[in-house]
């Protein structure tokens, strides 16, 4: 990731918060946590700078910790909403729902996206291509944070 001109921090064995705290001085803009859990969202939330914006989009964490994560996520992220820090933890929409009422806009910027791509302005990380019969092999690879990049199922012939 550091070709991308990101600086790569493993929130497994690193205090994250306190090394992003020591790489900006005041915090990033945006966290993506796909892990979520109380504890979990609440280090994403601290390491956000006034203005910043916490966007909680998964639950890895049931792999670890199970079903229970959920609920305890879900109260978490009503809790830090609360907060009057100037920091928003805002609840992230239904992909589905969001493009059913948004399906022009949705079109529009699926369009722009696919372009980006045709025409090379965008070049997505391909970690592996795994065939479609072994999807279960790489959800395992995933949840076990095993790949830097994305795992592209291939269809069979």
């Amino acid at each position: 990731m550091s070709a991308f001109g990101a600086t790569p921090i493993d929130y497994r064995t690193e205090d994250f918060v306190e090394r992003i705290r020591s790489l900006t001085g005041d915090g990033v803009d945006a966290v993506f946590d796909p892990v979520g859990g109380a504890g979990q969202l609440w280090r994403s939330y601290r390491a956000l700078r006034k203005g910043g914006r916490l966007v909680w989009f998964g639950v890895a964490a049931t792999s670890r910790s199970g079903i229970m994560v959920i609920p305890a996520s879900l109260l978490t992220r009503l809790l830090l909403s609360l907060i009057p820090d100037g920091r928003r933890a805002p609840l992230t929409p239904n992909v589905g729902v969001f493009a059913s009422k948004n399906n022009a806009w949705y079109r529009s910027t699926l369009t722009e996206l696919f372009d980006s791509l045709a025409a090379g302005r965008i070049r997505p990380v391909v970690a592996a291509r795994i065939p479609l019969v072994e999807a279960a092999r790489a959800h395992e690879s995933l949840e076990r944070g095993e790949c830097a990049g994305k795992l592209v199922l291939v269809p069979g012939d």
